[in-house]
């Protein structure tokens, strides 16, 4: 990803997105986590909930990918299917798995990483 391009984008400096970028990703592993034990229990509109709410973070920041697939989840919790969610959970998981290493935070007193 390139951090610089995507922040001009979307109309904000590349340390906003950065910032950005970097609570989604913390708050994305934070709410995969809940919907795991949602789907165990259930629990459909956890498993809604979490995935609008992955979907309009994702959508927000142009991640059209984890977006999609957050949208796909918050539908099959609303119809039911838990085994669907199952599967649709696995592909959102793998969505945010592929996006992750294409956004590196820097690490304290390093140099920043390439971005482009």
């Amino acid at each position: 990803m390139n951090v610089k391009q995507k922040a001009l984008e979307i109309g904000l400096s590349e340390k906003q997105f950065t910032g950005l970028i970097a609570t989604f990703i913390r708050q994305t592993t934070e709410d995969l986590e809940q919907m795991d034990k949602a789907i165990q229990d259930n629990n459909r509109d956890t498993v809604r909930q979490l995935a609008h709410h992955i979907k309009g973070a994702a959508a927000s920041l142009e991640i059209d990918r984890i977006s999609t697939a957050a949208l796909e989840l918050e539908n099959c919790a609303r119809e039911g299917g838990e085994v669907r969610m199952h599967e649709l959970l696995d592909v959102l998981k793998q969505s945010f798995s592929a996006f992750k290493p294409s956004f590196e935070l820097p690490v304290e007193g390093s140099d920043s990483p390439n971005r482009g």
